[in-house]
């Protein structure tokens, strides 16, 4: 079986515009015999997911970076179910220095222009966004309305796991 085709497109929320890998759903025979007699006649649809990449820098200072990473150590629990109530399935920040680098991955259906707004519908959510916005600063590219910077796909292996 070939590797499902890729396309990248970039889409404006609150976050900021987005990098986002969209790989369609595969359909894949579940082994079961159709009215005919013949294998394969029935599929199941496996639903796929987009990534999502993004940057934004911290304010280079050692102790608000310290402080930020002791506030990721512990995240509050309304900010994790915030996120996982719009659909993110995992999301990951790494550091470099002050430089930092979120990856999520999303469903397939997955609307950021729609999805990222509900994220401060939670309280502390919003409680907590501005709270990080104290330690962040744009990165030196990022437009008025961005926030979180969108990246675009360098490169892809296109290896099946």
């Amino acid at each position: 079986m070939s590797a499902p085709e890729c396309r990248l497109c970039a889409h404006q929320n609150h976050f900021t515009g987005l990098a986002i890998l969209s790989l369609p759903a595969l359909s894949l025979s579940n082994g079961s015999k159709g009215q005919d007699g013949r294998s394969g006649e029935s599929a199941e649809s496996i639903p796929m997911s987009k990534s999502i990449a993004q940057v934004l820098d911290l304010k280079n200072d050692p102790e608000l970076i310290a402080k930020y990473e002791e506030y990721h150590r512990n995240v509050w629990p309304e900010v994790l179910e915030a996120l996982k109530g719009i659909g993110i399935e995992r999301m990951e920040i790494f550091r470099s220095g002050n430089h930092l680098f979120m990856y999520c991955t999303v469903p397939d259906d997955f609307d950021p222009r729609k999805d990222f707004q509900g994220y401060t519908a939670s309280k502390r959510a919003e409680e907590w966004n501005d709270l990080m916005m104290e330690y962040q600063q744009k990165v030196p590219e990022a437009e008025e309305n961005d926030w979180w910077y969108p990246m675009s796909l360098a490169f892809d292996s296109g290896w099946e796991a």
